[in-house]
């Protein structure tokens, strides 16, 4: 019983992530758009591919979510994949 509630809890908070994702994926598209003369530069591909990435990743992380709805090791495996680069983020703004 304890691991049903701690499965649904974790996908729950998971569920709450998309909004500060697609807040970042809207500052990325807002951005990107008025002032991004240097994003489509050729010499710089990458810059481009990181940026699109960015805008569509509440897509990815939505068909993340719905792939890993019904195996709990899955979404152990998507929290990690959530809370590891938002840890070092985390500590990029705030240290």
């Amino acid at each position: 019983m304890r691991q049903r509630q701690r499965f649904y809890s974790l996908r729950f908070l998971l569920e709450l992530a998309i909004i500060p994702i697609s807040l970042i994926a809207a500052y990325a598209l807002f951005v990107g758009v008025t002032f991004g003369f240097n994003l489509w530069r050729a010499e710089a591909p990458f810059v481009t591919v990181v940026w699109l990435m960015i805008v569509t990743s509440p897509l990815w992380f939505y068909l993340l979510l719905k792939w890993s709805q019904t195996s709990a090791t899955r979404t152990a495996f998507l929290a990690a994949g959530v809370a590891i680069p938002a840890s070092y983020f985390a500590f990029q703004v705030f240290a």
